[in-house]
């Protein structure tokens, strides 16, 4: 039975790798995460159409944010953006993109971050997006906004600390 969820698993994820790039009003692709306990985690469980395993499922808007931990700037947007996410009905995951478990780990407890964080280990989620190549998100993370349709309304590439209330208020439009 486990090997024939891991065959799946993986037909699926090459097959979504070959079906090209995302852009703002496209409807986004089903994504797959590993939390740094080695969970999967479903984007589709929160927008889009629900999966059957969760089909009571509230859909609300996400804000998924892709970002290396070696970014030092990091450590200046983190923690304001995890809190305002907090205050809204929005939810925001926080995806190391191609770091392992144990690196995500202990930066979050070297920063003494409470926020929970997903891991896109070889970048294929980011590479769905067309957020490539990985090493950008050394510089500067992204944030892609989801609304409850599943559909992608705003992508904001190598965004700062000053940029996190633009972020914030567009995912709240998506509430009204």
């Amino acid at each position: 039975m486990v090997q024939i969820f891991k065959y799946t698993l993986s037909v699926f994820l090459l097959t979504s790798l070959l079906l090209g790039d995302i852009s703002t009003g496209d409807n986004l692709p089903q994504l797959v995460f590993r939390s740094t306990q080695g969970k999967l985690f479903f984007v589709n469980d929160y927008v889009g159409e629900a999966r059957m395993l969760n089909a009571s499922a509230e859909r609300i808007p996400v804000v998924l944010i892709f970002f290396r931990s070696d970014d030092h700037s990091s450590i200046n947007w983190l923690p304001g953006l995890a809190k305002k996410g907090k205050e809204s009905k929005i939810k925001i995951f926080f995806i190391a993109v191609d770091e392992s478990g144990e690196a995500i780990s202990n930066f979050r407890k070297t920063n003494k971050l409470r926020a929970a964080f997903l891991i896109d280990k070889y970048g294929s989620s980011a590479e769905q997006l067309d957020l490539l190549p990985i090493d950008r998100f050394s510089n500067a993370p992204t944030a892609v906004l989801v609304q409850q349709s599943g559909d992608v309304s705003h992508v904001f590439k190598d965004f700062t600390s000053k940029e996190i209330s633009n972020i914030i208020e567009s995912a709240k439009e998506n509430l009204r």
